[in-house]
């Protein structure tokens, strides 16, 4: 297989897919960064331009247009995974909207680590391309290709529709533990005969 179009494909498909998410949802990772306490003037601008980025770096990656998207594709993944970082270590608590409405889960570890994990496919394609070269990254259609580049794409759903599944049951998990600890509240204080 060839491994540098199957990790731009991957990259790629995820970060168009945020993007176009985010433009389609009309939702914003403005109220992120405002809780992050961004300056203002910085999150509106950033605000407005991740998603334009995104699905740009996507389609870059996508067209495998040598090293320049891989770069520009990993500065942004791993920039954003600091703020994840950043954000969970100051507990923020305020969803990311990284991808639009169809990120309707609650910050948390989930979201960090959805975030680190892309940061790190990121840096390993951009490594590939660099590694690779021009020629071995464009996509010059052949078998091996067309493989990467579906088993690339496979990869990328699965990745967004796993963390979505984990990140809904984690949140349905940490709802149904509150929800068992309010229950032994009452129980203790009297509030609940049983």
């Amino acid at each position: 297989m060839r491994w540098v179009v199957f990790a731009q494909t991957a990259v790629g498909v995820v970060l168009f897919v945020a993007g176009v998410s985010k433009v389609v949802s009309k939702q914003s990772v403005l109220p992120f960064l405002v809780a992050l306490t961004v300056p203002r003037g910085v999150a509106e601008f950033a605000a407005k331009a991740v998603a334009p980025l995104e699905i740009a770096c996507g389609v870059l990656l996508l067209a495998g247009l040598g090293s320049t998207p891989a770069y520009l594709a990993a500065a942004l993944c791993t920039a954003f995974a600091v703020l994840l970082l950043l954000a969970y270590r100051f507990g923020v608590t305020e969803s990311c909207s990284c991808f639009g409405s169809l990120d309707r889960s609650e910050f948390g570890i989930v979201v960090v680590f959805r975030g680190v994990a892309l940061a790190v496919a990121a840096l390993w394609s951009a490594a590939l391309v660099t590694r690779a070269g021009p020629a071995e990254s464009s996509l010059a259609w052949d078998r091996a290709t067309a493989e990467a580049v579906t088993v690339g794409a496979a990869a990328a759903g699965v990745y967004v529709l796993g963390f979505m599944l984990l990140a809904e049951v984690v949140q349905f998990e940490g709802h149904r533990r509150r929800l068992r600890h309010q229950h032994a509240a009452k129980a203790e204080t009297g509030g609940e005969h049983l």
